[in-house]
């Protein structure tokens, strides 16, 4: 299949830069995404867990480098994961992505966390970030 989301012959994805080289796409991605996220740490927006509030977060942030950003992805995927040593994990299938996340943010949403201590709270909240980060929609 082709991947509709990089250059032609590259593992390096589409972006605004034309940057086709993907240590420096890195490079830009990370100053350009932590202007944007400094700007949500100065001006939060409201927290409602949802995908459509997920899609409007990931437009903000990655709206200088990606036509893309906010949008549901189209294809299956598969990415190294640099803190995997360059393996993938398996993500959602496209066609399950809606239900994963629903899933996901709800448990994240119920979850009593005042009645955790820290260490319950860690487990907790760093086992819904992954099932989050696992769909990557």
């Amino acid at each position: 299949m082709i991947d509709p989301y990089v250059y032609p012959g590259t593992e390096t994805l589409k972006n605004l830069f034309g940057e086709r080289d993907e240590e420096r796409l890195k490079a830009i991605e990370a100053d350009y995404t932590g202007f944007r996220i400094r700007e949500l740490m100065d001006f939060p927006v409201q927290r409602i867990y949802d995908l459509s509030h997920l899609c409007r977060l990931h437009q903000y942030i990655f709206q200088d480098i990606y036509e893309w950003a906010g949008s549901i992805r189209t294809i299956n995927i598969e990415k190294p994961e640099s803190v995997l040593g360059g393996l993938s994990i398996e993500y959602s299938d496209g066609s399950e992505i809606e239900r994963h996340l629903d899933s996901a943010l709800h448990q994240l949403c119920e979850t009593d966390w005042q009645s955790l201590n820290i260490t319950g709270k860690a487990d907790n909240f760093s086992r819904y970030m992954a099932d989050i980060w696992k769909v990557h929609p």
